[in-house]
């Protein structure tokens, strides 16, 4: 956690110029008889008071806004965890995952009440227990979704399968000591109608900062199991964050590798963003090669990266987050990829990030005394944006997740 909080304070705005701020529809805070929203944005986040040199931790929240007003419609809590990485719409309710017991837990509720249900709850032995991502599908071709998770800090990516009875059973497709599993990405890039399994192994975070080794390996189904490959490897850096995403010419590879810092401590490289494309048939003898997106420069960190048609061309970006330069949107026109700035006085070590309607919500959290905020970004059809400023968190924490939940249908 400390190193969560020396991250916060680290993290800097390029001070690039930011589109105007415009008001909600309806002030944030706005009265609790106002009618409530069909959908709500549901924001999974970490809260801890620090007090001296002491982080007192407090329950995991999930924290639901009206997504036009920013207005606050309740919470959600679980003293039993300190941090949601990631919130779910999951079976008419919710699906949390997190720590520091590495839990998965389904809520169903209305209003205020929510009952929990652990469909997973484990301990590996190192220092943490941490599911740290987890994405739904069918990986196994059974006709039923699994759930894939990755933990931290014993390296373990494993498929829950749901059982007759209703629990879930795991199976272990790694287990590596000392070992930060920082994503799980799902999809059929190679063409052949099975989902595969991608994941980011890495030696653990630095509190240094400094960017540790790792790779991304991919598993796919085979009459005896799940068979491991690896994709991509580097030696100076890693990946926190992948995506399978298909911007018009099938499901498509992107690994963000973060920035790699020089003998002197300064960035030598800035964090970049490749597509990755599988070569040849033989899964024995395939080869991956990397073709370079975009270079986000001044960044070290890129933690979320969404495939969305924001500007109503028809054709999806990609948006990407960078925790000391901002948002940007990157768009592949013309036969090769613009990266365009559009706000460098967001931040943070997660900026968390999802696009609702072309609508892009970010959680901004620059550090250095500058508010947490929740906001908005728009993008006209003449390529202009603009902000609004939705809500202000208050206290210390970090937003790790967003998601678009039903509201009224709960």
């Amino acid at each position: 956690m400390r190193l969560i909080v020396s991250f916060l304070v680290l993290a800097a705005c390029t001070g690039a110029t930011a589109p105007a701020d415009t008001a909600p529809t309806t002030p944030d805070g706005g009265t609790s008889d106002a009618p409530p929203p069909d959908r709500a944005l549901a924001v999974a986040m970490s809260r801890f008071v620090v007090e001296g040199d002491a982080v007192k931790t407090q329950p995991a929240t999930v924290a639901f806004h009206d997504p036009a007003t920013g207005r606050e419609l309740g919470r959600l809590e679980d003293p039993e965890s300190n941090v949601f990485h990631k919130v779910l719409p999951w079976r008419g309710g919710l699906l949390t995952i997190g720590g520091d017991k590495a839990r998965i837990v389904s809520w169903t509720g209305a209003g205020s009440a929510w009952t929990p249900t652990v469909l997973w709850e484990v301990r590996f032995g190192g220092e943490h227990d941490r599911v740290r991502d987890l994405e739904i599908g069918d990986v196994d071709n059974d006709g039923k979704d699994e759930l894939v998770v990755a933990t931290h800090d014993q390296g373990v990516v494993a498929v829950l399968d749901e059982q007759d009875d209703g629990t879930w059973e795991a199976t272990e497709l790694s287990r590596d000591k000392d070992t930060f599993v920082h994503e799980i990405e799902l999809g059929d890039v190679d063409g052949d109608g099975l989902l595969d399994i991608f994941a980011t192994p890495s030696e653990p975070n630095q509190s240094s900062g400094q960017s540790q080794p790792g790779r991304v390996v991919r598993w796919e189904l085979t009459p005896d199991g799940y068979a491991k490959s690896e994709v991509i490897a580097f030696e100076d850096t890693h990946a926190k964050e992948i995506l399978v995403a298909d911007l018009g010419e099938g499901p498509t590879l992107f690994v963000v590798a973060e920035g790699a810092k020089g003998p002197a401590g300064g960035l030598s490289r800035p964090a970049r963003i490749l597509r990755m494309s599988p070569e040849g048939a033989d899964e024995s003898v395939r080869t991956w090669t990397q073709a370079p997106v975009a270079a986000l420069l001044g960044e070290a960190q890129s933690r979320f990266l969404v495939a969305a048609d924001v500007d109503g061309d028809g054709a999806k970006e990609l948006v990407a987050t960078g925790m000391n330069t901002g948002l940007w949107l990157l768009d592949p026109k013309d036969g090769g990829w613009k990266a365009k700035q559009l706000d460098g006085s967001s931040g943070g070590f997660e900026q968390a990030a999802i696009v609702v309607d072309r609508a892009i919500f970010v959680a901004s959290e620059p550090g250095h005394g500058k508010p947490r905020q929740l906001r908005r970004y728009e993008i006209s059809d003449d390529g202009r944006s603009k902000r609004e400023i939705l809500h202000t968190f208050e206290g210390d924490g970090l937003v790790w997740g967003l998601a678009d939940v039903p509201w009224n249908a709960r």
